[in-house]
């Protein structure tokens, strides 16, 4: 969009009218193709969450439901009775997602085997009558020698306790018995495995939690219905954030504790699915909640990074542009404003004098960052945030990035545009004083790059070739941009 004026040299009143026109004019026109606006919330009273326990004895049926244990009697439902498994030449091969039961006297041994041909997570899930205590114990094949050799095991001196063996195995044929060791009874085990997640896995609790980062996507399995998988993020700063799960069998991404003196998180403001997280370490869990899993089809999880936050207590709203990682503070009357967490500051002064023989050219061109300027919260001209190319006239140089783009509004003006301008250079004179601006500035610094409207270089000047550039934030089409005229 070209600009030509052809003359600044106007009264006060008459150019102060005619900018503040123009303003308004564009501001509508920008404000159509803008997509990814701030829209501010107000911030939620700080009630931080809880954590607790995410597996409880009542959320599920003994697993799914396929096994019963009675006082004195368990009940299998459709699953297989083994014999003639009482030594490893007669071990019974498992599948995946297996149920198997049994009888045992003190000593009596049963054996089984399977092979892996990848890194696999193996669970093994015994269960016992109340007069009988067995144990597992892993051994591996050395298919060379054909020798066994006991190298893990699972076992808890106590009649009737559940024992539960959970490992990664590496590629191999692998033998375990289940091995009793006081009193006579019947048992049954579940037998699973997956190759899915076996790098994070076993993750089952807080201490064994997989760490993981911020915008890293991570992927898992819940393989067995009684499968939880935790995960950890550290923190060192005041943070805005999001969580997200992706499951086709409904797993649930819940909060389960955290770690550090400082640490807490907050709903960021009311109806929001962002949290405020202070420094410190969080644990999450991935878990069934409806008795689904699979050993194949895995799930994703999401902690997203929205941007940082100020530990100001005056901040009342706050907006946030997801797909830019830019989140805009406010205190009540839009005088005090962070981004990212950096405070904003829109004092601004320049002054250059290019006066020579052939002329004057003075120009004195400032924004007072005391006079009680406020960010505007109106419809039309919301915080916003766009896409920036490049300008020659910015005030600090950045790289072509999101940039949050604010409107200032004060009582009196704090805006001075004043070029005094003589001999060949009288067409440069402009004399403004503005209670009305809209600035640029960069996510990562707080800083000002540069005055979008109205700026003397880009819209005023009626020499040179002045230009700013930029995209809307997600139609990358119609590059907006003001230039001098360019002559």
């Amino acid at each position: 969009m070209k600009k030509k004026w052809l003359s600044c040299c106007m009264l006060l009143v008459m150019i102060s009218g005619l900018v503040a026109g123009k303003v308004e004019s564009k501001a509508q026109e920008v404000d159509e193709t803008y997509i990814g606006n701030a829209a501010l919330v107000e911030v939620q009273p700080e009630k931080e969450l809880s954590g607790g326990s995410i597996i409880s004895s009542d959320r599920f049926s003994e697993d799914r439901g396929r096994i019963d244990i009675g006082e004195s009697d368990l009940k299998l439902q459709s699953s297989p009775t083994t014999t003639g498994n009482s030594d490893p030449n007669g071990a019974i091969a498992m599948t995946n997602d297996q149920t198997i039961q049994g009888n045992l006297t003190e000593e009596g041994q049963a054996w089984y085997t399977f092979t892996l041909t990848e890194k696999s997570k193996v669970t093994i899930r015994l269960l016992m009558q109340n007069t009988l205590d067995a144990d597992i114990y892993m051994c591996s094949l050395d298919n060379s020698t054909h020798e066994l050799t006991l190298f893990d095991g699972c076992a808890t001196d106590t009649l009737g306790i559940t024992e539960q063996y959970e490992r990664v195995l590496n590629p191999g044929t692998y033998y375990f018995v289940i091995a009793g060791k006081k009193g006579t009874g019947r048992f049954a085990f579940l037998y699973y495995q997956s190759n899915q997640d076996a790098e994070n896995e076993v993750n089952n609790s807080i201490e064994t939690a997989t760490p993981v980062a911020m915008n890293q996507s991570v992927q898992g399995v819940i393989d067995h219905p009684r499968d939880v998988d935790y995960y950890s993020i550290t923190v060192d700063q005041v943070t805005a954030f999001k969580y997200t799960i992706s499951s086709n069998q409904g797993y649930q991404l819940d909060y389960a504790g955290k770690k550090g003196e400082s640490a807490g998180i907050f709903h960021l403001a009311k109806n929001s699915d962002a949290y405020k997280i202070l420094p410190g370490t969080y644990y999450f869990a991935v878990y069934t909640n409806e008795g689904k899993y699979s050993a194949t089809d895995s799930y994703s999880i999401e902690f997203k990074r929205l941007g940082a936050l100020s530990s100001d207590a005056s901040i009342t709203y706050v907006g946030v542009c997801e797909k830019a990682q830019i989140v805009f503070e406010s205190n009540a009357d839009g005088t005090v404003n962070y981004v990212n967490g950096h405070p904003i500051d829109i004092s601004y002064s320049f002054y250059e004098d290019l006066s020579n023989s052939a002329g004057t050219q003075i120009y004195d061109i400032s924004i007072d960052g005391n006079a009680g300027a406020q960010v505007n919260f109106g419809e039309n001209v919301s915080p916003e945030v766009i896409k920036y190319v490049d300008s020659n006239r910015a005030i600090t140089k950045v790289e072509s990035k999101p940039l949050l783009l604010l409107t200032y509004r004060g009582d009196r003006n704090f805006y001075h545009i004043h070029v005094s301008a003589s001999g060949a250079y009288k067409m440069n004179r402009c004399w403004a004083d503005l209670n009305r601006v809209r600035l640029l500035f960069d996510p990562d610094t707080g800083k000002l790059v540069d005055i979008l409207e109205t700026n003397y270089y880009y819209d005023l000047a009626p020499l040179g070739s002045n230009e700013i550039s930029w995209f809307p934030m997600e139609k990358l089409k119609n590059l907006h941009s003001k230039k001098g005229d360019g002559r």
